[in-house]
């Protein structure tokens, strides 16, 4: 019998370490009595080590770090708008405020935020116009660096949360100025938009990306009602329910996270 080498071969139907490394949570997929036998658990290791040793003994590159991208996780419209039309205004979180919920949530999973993350130098940043409703033309993108609101960099989990202030910084011609009296704000599309720019670059590491709830102010005037004192009770009553529904968005990234095997 003469030995030839094989120069093909059929993709193979169990997966392999590339697809392990990309979804680790296929390991909890086996069957239960495979979870309890030591002995099994060892030998699909070792199958997974030594595959990955081969492809770099054949010359192969090793597999790519795995990029993990949160999908955005939608608690509250992210939705705003100012001008004369406007009865109830929109509360915005500044990113000091945001960023006190994100990394106070985060620490209860043992997740620690450092305030300056890491910089991507190379992603489709949304291009936002002044006049930013929701029925509006595809919104356009500009590739840029950018550096993000957080890094966990133990487990390389980073984060960046969208705010009013990122709208107006992404804004595309400044003297491209709105055609009428309101002015609103789809933060939670810019969000999206920036999402789907950090997963085509692929960054190794876990992402997410949080964005203002923007919850409308509720403003109940009567007759002989303190106008002041009303705002400032629907001001306060906003500013909770944004927090919370950021909150909300923080605690599904980590459900995510913890699905993905992560942490």
């Amino acid at each position: 019998m003469r030995i030839e080498p094989l120069h093909k071969y059929a993709e193979p139907r169990l997966p392999t370490r590339e697809i392990v490394d990309e979804h680790p949570e296929l390991l909890r997929l086996l069957p239960r009595r495979w979870q309890t036998n030591s002995a099994v658990v060892a030998a699909l290791t070792a199958c997974f080590a030594l595959s990955s040793c081969a492809s770099n003994a054949a010359g192969k590159p090793s597999p790519k770090a795995a990029s993990r991208i949160a999908p955005v996780f939608v608690h509250g419209s992210g939705i705003g708008a100012f001008g004369c039309e406007v009865v109830n205004p929109p509360t915005f979180l500044s990113e000091e405020e945001a960023r006190e919920v994100i990394v106070n949530e985060a620490k209860r999973a043992g997740i620690i935020f450092e305030k300056i993350g890491k910089t991507l130098p190379k992603v489709e940043l949304p291009v936002t116009p002044r006049e930013f409703g929701e029925k509006q033309p595809k919104r356009q993108t500009k590739a840029q660096a950018i550096m993000l609101d957080g890094i966990d960099k133990k487990r390389n989990i980073s984060f960046e949360y969208v705010s009013q202030d990122d709208l107006v910084k992404w804004q595309g011609d400044p003297n491209d100025h709105p055609t009428s009296t309101v002015i609103s704000y789809n933060i939670a599309g810019t969000a999206k938009d920036l999402q789907a720019g950090i997963a085509k670059v692929k960054p190794a590491g876990a992402y997410a990306v949080f964005y203002d709830p923007v919850v409308l102010q509720k403003m109940n005037f009567g007759p002989s009602t303190d106008i002041d004192a009303t705002m400032g009770r629907a001001m306060s009553a906003a500013m909770d329910e944004a927090r919370n529904e950021l909150r909300a968005q923080v605690k599904d990234f980590i459900k995510w996270l913890k699905a993905q095997g992560v942490i």
